[in-house]
């Protein structure tokens, strides 16, 4: 079967898809829920593997088909770099969903960035989830970016990130020039939006 067949058939399924689908919304991240979904995602993207597709492209033909309040902590641990046999770890209750941080961008740029900005977002939470382990109680955090105050097109958009330990003493003092306090920071950055270029920044 060819692959635009098999698109066709996706999209003739459309509403089974987001029925089986729509369990990926709720905030229950590592409820019973999770798991299953957990594994619907992995069986279909196992399924388009072995008729041909990799996973980057069978992950791509799923996003057509996500509820658009999806939680990124469904997809299977590889699409964060994750190895086998590690755990996620991370709470991502205070990370913006997909969705929403492709939102707050102006509309007229969101089709030009939104696939590099899916896997920049995918690597922010991977690489958060890897310092996580250094911490006894990690809170990862990842903003929306800040409304256009412009109309400039090389406009920079900033979703600031930063994973912190809250078991470390919080220490007023330790303010840097951006006003943030980093005495409980493990690591912080941005993913920043310029033109037609997605880029992360630690």
């Amino acid at each position: 079967m060819s692959k635009e067949m098999i698109r066709r058939n996706v999209a003739y399924n459309k509403v089974l898809f987001r029925e089986m689908l729509v369990g990926m919304s709720p905030h229950d991240q590592g409820g019973r829920s999770h798991c299953d979904m957990r594994i619907v995602i992995k069986t279909i993207i196992d399924t388009f593997s072995a008729l041909g597709y990799n996973k980057t492209e069978a992950l791509e033909v799923l996003l057509e088909f996500f509820p658009d309040n999806w939680r990124v902590y469904c997809l299977p641990n590889e699409y964060f770099n994750i190895p086998e046999g590690d755990e996620f770890i991370l709470n991502l209750e205070y990370v913006v969903s997909f969705q929403e941080l492709l939102d707050s961008l102006p509309e007229s740029l969101r089709d030009t960035v939104k696939d590099k900005l899916f896997y920049r977002y995918l690597y922010v939470i991977g690489m958060m989830n890897r310092y996580g382990s250094q911490a006894k109680n990690p809170i990862a955090i990842l903003n929306r970016f800040p409304e256009s105050r412009t109309n400039d097109p090389n406009e920079q958009y900033i979703a600031g990130f930063e994973l912190k330990d809250v078991t470390k003493t919080d220490d007023p003092s330790k303010i840097n020039f951006h006003g943030q306090n980093t005495s409980q920071w493990i690591t912080a950055g941005c993913i920043m939006v310029q033109g037609n270029e997605v880029s992360i920044h630690t």
